[in-house]
């Protein structure tokens, strides 16, 4: 047995002192690393604290048939992209105004357009699949996480994400002259 599967094993039997080995030997270098994509510091220390989190909490059940370096590098990584998914869907959608109130002009040109903007808008969610337009809405106007539709739906991550990937797609389709 090598010296990581060892660790590995003592982490899956409940190795507090094995958790923090692992735990201060990648912590600050994950950091670093997440810190290349969104270049907050807060924001990388979450991801990586997140991950060491599920780690521990699915101790019994981890299963890494690489290096530990490569499956914390691969987990950091895939959180990174599943965060810089949701903002980039949050960036998307903010051009959708909650209300025509939030549209500040008195100009009659400016706000055709915000009625135009919102009757499209709301032609594109009703032509949604069911599924889709419940996922994008707890998303969009309730301002909940993947993850939490997930738990809410009782459905997988990457339904909700193949979900909202569809709804933005049909949005890139019908905004597409107010999004470029």
């Amino acid at each position: 047995m090598t010296q990581e599967e060892n660790i590995v094993q003592r982490i899956q039997n409940g190795s507090l002192d094995s958790f923090e080995v692992l735990f201060r030997t990648y912590y600050k270098e994950l950091c670093n690393y997440v810190y290349q994509y969104f270049h907050d510091k807060d924001t990388a220390e979450e991801i990586v604290q997140d991950l060491f989190y599920k780690l521990w909490a699915k101790k019994e059940t981890l299963m890494i048939r690489t290096s530990i370096r490569s499956y914390l590098y691969k987990s950091a990584y895939n959180n990174t992209l599943l965060l810089l998914r949701e903002k980039n869907t949050r960036k998307m959608t903010d051009i959708i105004p909650e209300n025509l109130e939030s549209v500040p002009s008195n100009e009659p040109d400016v706000q055709l357009q915000a009625i135009e903007l919102d009757e499209l808008v709301q032609s594109t969610i009703s032509s949604m699949p069911e599924k889709v337009r419940r996922i994008f809405e707890l998303s969009r106007f309730e301002g909940l996480k993947y993850k939490e539709i997930a738990a809410r739906l009782s459905i997988s991550v990457k339904t909700v994400e193949a979900n909202m990937g569809k709804a933005l797609k049909l949005f890139r389709q019908n905004l597409k002259e107010y999004y470029e």
